[in-house]
């Protein structure tokens, strides 16, 4: 990741939405958990592998673009 709070790694339609997955810094990440839904609004990301990436989310274009307020450059 940057210097940045956060990175878009990717993003997605799914169902007509648009979902990205976001590198953050850990304090970024906590405000994740604590202003979204899980499950709804974000999700921890599994790559191909299967594997759980700390620190790493989806989330729901609604919460990312509040994500982009609340702690964008």
């Amino acid at each position: 990741m940057g210097e940045g709070n956060f990175e878009v790694l990717d993003q997605a339609t799914v169902d007509g939405a648009t979902w990205y997955t976001v590198s953050c810094r850990k304090d970024v990440s906590i405000w994740v958990r604590e202003h979204g839904v899980e499950n709804k609004e974000w999700f921890d990301h599994i790559d191909s592998k299967w594997m759980l990436h700390r620190n790493v989310f989806d989330i729901h274009e609604e919460l990312y673009t509040y994500l982009k307020l609340s702690w964008g450059e």
